[in-house]
């Protein structure tokens, strides 16, 4: 659980820095970089307690780290069984 979580972590933060520190000559730049760094903040976020739940032996708080990264994952699927079983 922790691999999948800290890969899924480690996959998505190099992406979002890329997109801030890419060159634009667009005039609306500015607006378009508060996205991606409240993003790289919450990755940051949710990095920190995944390392101090699995340094320290603190399984429930990897477990909601795990929950918060994987649930948008399993939306769609969900949604697909939930309209399949109706």
């Amino acid at each position: 659980m922790v691999i999948v979580t800290s890969v899924l972590l480690v996959i998505h933060g190099p992406l979002l820095l890329y997109g801030l520190v890419s060159p634009s000559s667009d005039p609306q730049r500015g607006m378009a970089q508060g996205a991606p760094s409240l993003f790289l903040v919450i990755i940051l976020a949710l990095a920190v307690p995944l390392w101090f739940g699995t340094r320290h032996r603190h399984p429930r708080l990897v477990y909601v780290v795990f929950g918060i990264c994987v649930s948008p994952a399993l939306r769609l699927p969900a949604r697909g069984i939930y309209l399949l079983v109706r």
